[in-house]
């Protein structure tokens, strides 16, 4: 792709298709251009147009993410924007979201990006404008705090009229680049991905986990690659895949942290357990995991919503008590 034709892309109307902003005056588009955010975009950009132009899809390979979301009927929305990069030195797969250029390593950041609400908008305005504009004029009629759901909502009516979450990603078996190279151009740090879960030995040949992202604890087993099998089949439940979406919603909420008990709440400081309708309750814990919703508390451990009147039981319930022990 020649210089003019990148230009052209990149920018019309005035307007950033790699950023998605405008409109814009030639010094604002000066200004704009030295950002850090659209030089990250724009590497993205040139490594999808020049890079993977020495690269084919492998018509045979079978994608990770496309298979995850098909199991676990998940709501997933612009899946065939994204590119699955496999490299000969990671044993993950990496991903580039051709709609957002964004990119990202390991499947759990994949699922936080297409549940985003900046890639759910992007999809709709690019796919389908005039439900883009019929949802942004619903979304007029609602607080700020209920925009998500319209989001999700028109997602929803989507995927229902599509019968399906479309075309798989396309996969490529990139051998070009050592890790760091490859890194550099990804504009990616050298970084571990997040621990996703706690075992603990049972046996010689077994193991218990505990996922972080739902709390489940799973059975699986010592040899890697048979629990390698196990924990994909867990990231595939539906369950795993709502905490997921719940969790992309919670990192793009406005959340700032207090100390103190919540309004309403009784704290349980004395270990004494209760017995009350067949429910052990004990000592109250976990409660830096609350989070005030207006007249509605949220629990980031158990993954549920709490009502105000019920936090104090729900803090120090058995089942909360387990998930954060």
């Amino acid at each position: 792709m020649g210089d003019s034709h990148k230009e052209n892309f990149i920018w019309k109307d005035g307007n950033c298709q790699l950023c998605r902003t405008g409109q814009f005056t030639v010094e604002e588009r000066e200004q704009h251009e030295a950002e850090s955010e659209h030089k990250r975009k724009l590497t993205l950009y040139n490594f999808m147009t020049k890079d993977l132009q020495f690269v084919r899809p492998n018509p045979n390979a079978l994608s990770i993410l496309f298979d995850r979301y098909v199991r676990a009927q998940a709501p997933v929305v612009g899946l065939n924007y994204l590119l699955e990069l496999i490299f000969p030195w990671s044993t993950s797969p990496y991903w580039l979201c051709g709609l957002c250029y964004d990119v990202g390593h390991g499947l759990d950041s994949a699922d936080l990006h297409l549940y985003s609400s900046c890639h759910r908008r992007n999809f709709i305005a690019e796919v389908y404008p005039e439900r883009y504009e019929e949802m942004l004029a619903k979304q007029c009629e609602y607080v700020s705090t209920k925009h998500s759901n319209v989001e999700h909502e028109t997602a929803l009516e989507i995927l229902k009229e599509k019968k399906g979450i479309g075309p798989p990603p396309e996969v490529f078996n990139v051998i070009l680049y050592e890790k760091r190279v490859a890194l550099e151009k990804l504009h990616l740090q050298d970084e571990e991905l997040k621990l996703e879960f706690l075992a603990e030995e049972v046996t010689d040949n077994h193991q218990i986990f505990n996922c972080q992202v739902c709390g489940e604890n799973i059975m699986s087993y010592t040899d890697e690659e048979q629990h390698q099998k196990v924990w994909s089949a867990h990231c595939a439940t539906s369950k795993h895949q709502k905490c997921q979406m719940i969790q992309a919603s919670l990192n793009e909420s406005n959340i700032s942290k207090r100390y103190g008990y919540p309004d309403g709440f009784i704290a349980h400081e004395k270990l004494v357990w209760a017995l009350e309708e067949e429910v052990f309750y004990g000592p109250s814990c976990g409660i830096e995991f609350l989070i005030n919703f207006g007249d509605e508390y949220f629990c980031k451990l158990c993954n549920c919503l709490v009502l105000r009147e019920e936090s104090t039981n729900h803090f120090s319930c058995e089942s909360h008590i387990v998930n954060y022990l």
